[in-house]
């Protein structure tokens, strides 16, 4: 029987009196590498970008992030439906706006940047869309627990069941496993029953509309003191 070190109950105890936080994660981007057909603001063909973004909280304040967030649904004019990104579309005025509403909400930033015209040709993943997917999410999740070794981790919805329960399984079996010095958990939902992860859509989407528009609000400045972690795929951006 393994030994449990003095090294590994302080890191234990450590562990105890972190906060517990959830990551909220949402993307923006499509699988294709039909380039020729170029996606415009999240709208058809092949997206040149995949964003991924987590909006991370600690859970006690999760109650207050919702009601602020609704607060800001219900005065920028999306009525009874979701905040997205692609129903600001090119208003750069209107997204400006609710990004900077965004600032003042409690909350911290772990962002993947995929520059898909990069890597094509070039590696297997654009070969094989679950390999894709799979890939840069977990590029995110080593990022995010690098910072946030307590961390229970709700996603968008995303393809089929069958598609969602293979992921989860490899994810499960690729992040590090959990033992004295990490704990966390994993679930989907459906972005209509949760406003914090329509905040990681208006995020992720507004990192596109940027990357295809320069005259979009830059995010990654905008964000640049809740950015906790940065991953450029292939590397563009300075470290974080």
């Amino acid at each position: 029987m393994e030994q449990i070190k003095f090294e590994d109950i302080e890191n234990s105890n450590y562990l105890n009196l972190l906060p517990g936080r959830t990551a909220y994660i949402d993307e923006c981007g499509n699988f294709g590498f039909n380039f020729e057909n170029k996606e415009v603001s999240g709208l058809g063909g092949s997206s040149l970008y995949y964003i991924v973004c987590a909006v991370i909280v600690k859970d006690k304040d999760i109650p207050a992030l919702e009601i602020e967030t609704n607060k800001i649904h219900n005065n920028n004019g999306f009525q009874t439906g979701e905040l997205k990104s692609s129903l600001i579309g090119n208003n750069n005025k209107r997204r400006t706006k609710i990004l900077t509403e965004f600032l003042t909400l409690d909350f911290s930033l772990v962002i993947l940047i995929a520059n898909k015209q990069k890597f094509y040709g070039e590696s297997p993943l654009s070969n094989y869309k679950e390999s894709f997917i799979k890939y840069l999410h977990q590029k995110l999740y080593d990022e995010m627990y690098a910072t946030y070794p307590k961390l229970k981790i709700v996603e968008d919805e995303y393809g089929s069941s069958a598609f969602q329960i293979g992921y989860r399984k490899y994810v499960c079996a690729n992040r590090p496993q959990l033992n004295l010095f990490n704990e966390y958990d994993f679930d989907y939902v459906n972005s209509k029953y949760s406003l914090i992860v329509q905040i990681a859509d208006i995020i992720a989407g507004s990192v596109m509309q940027y990357l295809l528009d320069n005259k979009a609000p830059n995010v990654i400045k905008i964000f640049q003191s809740k950015i906790r972690g940065l991953v450029d795929f292939p590397s563009t951006y300075p470290s974080f």
